[in-house]
């Protein structure tokens, strides 16, 4: 997915297979998923879309603390997304906190079987 701005600058924010939809809106994680990693107690994070009865799906993150990060609670994490991003991409499907996050061999963060996972409802 690529946006330009008044001054035709292009962005990429993500891969087209990796949005979903929250009510009209197309969501790219990688947005909301740049604002968690800025959080100082957040290692790894990856959104993606929770399945919603009426909303299509609504934003979820999955996220891995840093080693020696206390006192983080996943409404926390909620809350200071809340602050940094546009309505639609409010985390509406909540913060699971997890020990790891599954990543490939290379050390990205393995979409696949995080998604997988929330599709058997094992987060």
């Amino acid at each position: 997915m690529v946006y330009y701005n008044e001054e035709r600058c292009f962005f990429v924010t993500g891969r087209i297979k990796e949005s979903f939809k929250y009510l009209h809106h197309h969501i790219s994680p990688v947005e909301v998923e740049s604002v968690l990693l800025d959080h100082p107690s957040v290692g790894r994070a990856i959104v993606l879309g929770r399945p919603h009865e009426t909303d299509d799906n609504h934003p979820f993150a999955l996220v891995e603390l840093l080693q020696g990060a206390v006192n983080v609670k996943a409404d926390d994490l909620v809350r200071y997304v809340e602050r940094k991003v546009e309505d639609p991409k409010r985390l509406r499907g909540g913060v699971k906190i997890v020990k790891s996050i599954p990543i490939t061999p290379t050390g990205k963060v393995n979409r696949f079987k995080v998604r997988d996972m929330l599709k058997k409802r094992e987060i």
